[in-house]
């Protein structure tokens, strides 16, 4: 049997190593051939170049163009050889094909540049002139010891290519042949010795496909009945092992896929064993990605590498927070232990990470939130007690001051109370409450918004300021009327408020596509466009003192916003420095 497998290696050695040199017998006759009828054809356009060469200089050094161009078309086609005559300068005098006026200059040939020097230029190339493939020939002209130009000559190596496809074809048609003799040979040998091996080999994939109750046959062959022999023994102990496996395998894949932790298992060098599905989403990974990669290259991420090296560094469990950013920014907590085998050898380390990102939002937004609104109630609080204490130490004495006093107070609980208020509406519209339980019904726009623009009137009388409202009678909207209400009279009011005296606040309506569109208009300061991002968030100001003088919550934009999510519609700001600011609800009819 050993002599049957190293004569069956052997002689398909020798069949790949035939065809090799068959190959490589071809391609080098192939240029061996090209290369003796080029240097052949070259030293025949130098011979050609040399006889003309005296005539051609003559003309050429007198500078009779024109009998030097009849002197090349007459000997060119009878020598079959295009001749060219060439300035140093690359201006063509000469040709014995075209007209040397119609021809362009010639200075950037190959062949040219390297005659101008003093050398023999050759070179092979297409002719876009003649439109076929020429072998050229440039030879040096000199007078007195001096440049005087450059004779080329060049003939179509359209007949060499035929010659040398022709060889090539017949080598080829040989070796097709020699190597159909070849295979046809080996075939027969190495059927005759794999037929057995094919045999056990069909078995192997009969088992490895999960057909543990196929059994091989007594093969004649000694060595192969033996090998048989023990299959059959293996098939029948791997059955029992792999019923057992597949049970196990099924459970902790049903643990691992349901975990809502990303659980990563590695070997020591980095290459991923297992990683689960929460792994997967958490690095944004597809689920086609191979789980042979590199953990390095499959998880870009410098911290985590890090933690991986300090894992297999140190041996012990390890605990660390990481930061993962693609497509927003995540926060990662990292548990990772070794896995050691029976020998208490590293084999490897398994890696849990629990996503934080939405706990540390909400803290983020919980801890800015409880700020901003310490804050904002701090600074009423303030002047209210600074004004008391200036009463109670005497200033109640004084009837003006007092009541100047006591307006003060007045005027910041009013503040108080509206910070208070605003906070409980956004309560509100954050409290997730179902759509369902939302009103909406079909109602004309026009008279929610005369009564938005009569709650606001007062202030806009007082700056001289005119709110023009264009809305057609019929318009509609599926709207809860109250939220809406408050939604205008939020933006009206902040128009009002911002804008310089006896200017116009403009309301437009439009209603298309099942699509309801409100611009509120005004021509205020504007608001930079650094500003436009964060304009709908809790608390911001664009002017903070200026904000708080009109009195405003902060919270007026960041209401509207919410309302117009319950719509199911959005709320958009343009605005131009100087101009005025633009915002516009849109709500799905």
């Amino acid at each position: 049997m050993l002599f049957r497998r190293l004569f069956f290696q052997l002689f398909l050695t020798i069949f790949v190593l035939l065809l090799i040199s068959l190959t490589v017998t071809t391609l080098t006759s192939s240029k061996v051939i090209s290369d003796v009828y080029l240097e052949e054809k070259r030293s025949d356009l130098a011979s050609r170049a040399a006889l003309i060469e005296p005539n051609v200089t003559d003309y050429l050094y007198t500078h009779a163009y024109t009998a030097l161009d009849s002197l090349c078309k007459s000997i060119g086609p009878v020598s079959n050889t295009r001749i060219t005559v060439i300035l140093p300068d690359g201006k063509v005098v000469a040709d014995s094909e075209e007209s040397p006026d119609v021809m362009e200059n010639h200075a950037d040939r190959p062949e040219i540049k390297v005659a101008v020097k003093g050398n023999q230029g050759s070179t092979q190339r297409y002719s876009f002139t003649m439109a076929q493939k020429f072998i050229y020939i440039a030879i040096p002209l000199y007078k007195n010891q001096v440049l005087i130009g450059v004779l080329r000559t060049s003939v179509p190596v359209t007949f060499i290519d035929r010659a040398i496809s022709l060889v090539e074809s017949r080598l080829f048609i040989n070796v097709l042949l020699i190597a159909l003799i070849i295979a046809i040979i080996s075939w027969v040998l190495s059927r005759r010795i794999s037929h057995p091996i094919e045999e056990i080999q069909q078995h192997v994939q009969q088992l490895a496909q999960g057909n543990f109750q196929l059994f091989l046959p007594k093969l004649k062959s000694g060595e192969i009945s033996d090998l048989a022999d023990s299959l059959n023994k293996m098939t029948e102990y791997i059955s029992e092992k792999i019923n057992s496996t597949e049970v196990q395998k099924s459970e902790q894949a049903a643990i691992l896929e349901s975990m809502v932790e990303g659980v990563i298992a590695i070997n020591p060098d980095g290459r991923v064993i297992n990683l689960n599905k929460a792994a997967r989403e958490l690095f944004d990974l597809e689920m086609n990605t191979p789980k042979t990669l590199n953990i390095f290259e499959m998880i870009r991420n410098s911290e985590f590498h890090a933690v991986v090296h300090e894992l297999f560094l140190s041996h012990k469990p390890i605990e660390s927070d990481i930061i993962f950013n693609k497509k927003g920014e995540r926060f990662l907590n990292v548990h990772g232990t070794v896995l050691k085998n029976s020998a208490s050898q590293v084999s490897g380390a398994v890696i849990v990470l629990d996503d934080l990102t939405r706990l540390r939002k909400l803290e983020m937004i919980r801890r800015d939130f409880v700020a901003n609104v310490s804050h904002e109630i701090r600074t009423p609080l303030t002047a209210i007690k600074g004004f008391a204490e200036t009463l109670l130490d005497g200033a109640m004495d004084e009837p003006a001051s007092t009541k100047k006093f006591m307006s003060i107070i007045l005027k910041q609980a009013n503040r108080l109370n509206a910070i208070i208020d605003d906070l409980l509406l956004l309560a509100k519209l954050e409290a997730k409450t179902p759509r369902a339980e939302i009103t909406f019904e079909p109602m004309e726009l026009k008279p929610l918004l005369e009564s938005a623009v009569q709650i606001c009137e007062g202030l806009a009388e007082k700056k001289g300021i005119k709110i023009t409202v264009d809305c057609a009678d019929d318009t509609k909207g599926k709207i809860n009327p109250d939220l809406i209400e408050q939604a205008l009279v939020n933006l009206i009011n902040n128009a009002v408020t911002y804008s310089p005296e006896n200017t116009e606040v403009t309301i437009t309506v439009r209603s298309s596509d099942n699509l309801l569109t409100i611009d509120i208009i005004d021509q205020g300061p504007g608001i930079e466009k650094k500003h436009l991002p964060r304009l709908f968030e809790r608390f911001y100001r664009v002017d903070k003192a200026r904000s708080r003088n009109h009195g405003g919550t902060g919270l007026g934009l960041s209401i509207v916003k919410h309302i117009l999510n319950i719509h199911g519609g959005q709320v958009e700001v343009d605005s131009t420095l100087g101009k005025g600011s633009r915002f516009t609800l849109k709500i799905p009819g």
